[in-house]
């Protein structure tokens, strides 16, 4: 007779309850094993323990070749240690599976500068920038330096500059930089230093270049603010300002003849429709003419309600020539 059927039932229920706990044990045994040597691993990463976190990682990948995580994380380890031979294929296969391709890129980059092979360097630099590595880390990391002095180099920030800051290099966004500066504005037809002040102006650069930010300070009466840039939808030059009275002006206009030149309407008291100009005229370095005109009768008649000379509180240095050398000085 077999001997489990000599066993009571209750004895044979609680065999059967321990081999099935016993069984689930096994199963989970190495799971949990990998889940502490992961956490040992992330443990030493977090610290930048780097010779304890490449020994777990090395552990975690040589038993899982599809866990891209161990695999990056262990390049990172060896690429702090300097092993970095053995980093740079580890980078390369993350790119492959596509896993956090903009910085195994950038990595990679980074490791090939500091072997001193520049042409692979570089190669690496521009696919990190595809993938998108922004320009300010490029221009910033420490790593890189040796590729600063490159053509290469150069031509691929001066790319990612104009696409990342558009303003900086567009004509037209530069059209009204006569304006920018520290100004104390007076009545043109005032000369001298005795000329009444009527207040000062800070015109600021704003956002890369894309936004010209006036500041009125009157001597008298409310101040103001105003927006000027160039609308890159209109293809036109817009000024939007606002004073503390509740006033508010929108102009579009464009640079023409030497001037910016800004066009626009308000409304009188009675609600009447009055047409607007208002021009600036670089007259010097350190000198712009500004004049507001005014039409009540839809642009048949003109007339000036303001007409301002700004003189630039710091003036521009100036750039002076060194006199022509003589023939008996050579």
């Amino acid at each position: 007779m077999n001997a489990h059927h000599c066993l009571s039932p209750r004895v044979r229920r609680t065999l059967r309850i321990t081999a099935t706990l016993l069984s689930a044990a096994l199963i989970n045994a190495p799971r949990h094993v990998a889940a502490q040597s992961l956490a040992l691993a992330d443990k030493a990463f977090t610290n930048s323990d780097w010779i304890a976190a490449s020994r777990e990682y090395r552990a975690i990948a040589r038993n899982d070749s599809t866990d891209m995580r161990a695999h990056f994380r262990l390049a990172i380890a060896l690429f702090e240690l300097e092993q970095l031979q053995e980093a740079v294929p580890l980078f390369a296969r993350a790119v492959t599976s596509g896993f956090q391709v903009p910085m195994a890129e950038f990595r990679q980059t980074r490791a090939f500068a500091r072997l001193g092979r520049i042409d692979d360097a570089l190669e690496h630099l521009e696919r990190a920038a595809a993938a998108g590595v922004t320009v300010e880390l490029i221009r910033s990391h420490p790593d890189i330096e040796p590729l600063r002095k490159q053509p290469r180099y150069t031509t691929l920030v001066d790319r990612m500059e104009n696409a990342r800051y558009p303003c900086r290099a567009s004509e037209e966004a530069h059209q009204f930089d006569f304006w920018i500066g520290e100004w104390s504005v007076t009545p043109w037809s005032a000369t001298g230093e005795s000329a009444p002040e009527a207040g000062r102006n800070r015109v600021s650069i704003q956002l890369e270049h894309c936004l010209l930010m006036e500041e009125w300070t009157p001597t008298a009466g409310p101040g103001g603010k105003s927006f000027n840039f160039w609308d890159s939808n209109r293809r036109k030059w817009r000024q939007v300002w606002a004073s503390a009275d509740g006033n508010s002006l929108d102009y579009e206009g464009e640079f023409r003849d030497s001037a910016m030149r800004f066009s626009g309407w308000t409304r009188d008291s009675s609600g009447k429709r009055v047409l607007q100009k208002l021009t600036f005229l670089k007259i010097s370095a350190d000198t712009v003419r500004q004049v507001f005109e005014e039409s009540a009768d839809e642009g048949r008649t003109w007339r000036i309600t303001f007409d301002g000379r700004y003189v630039r509180l710091e003036p521009q240095p100036r750039v002076r020539t060194p006199p022509p050398i003589s023939p008996s000085s050579r």
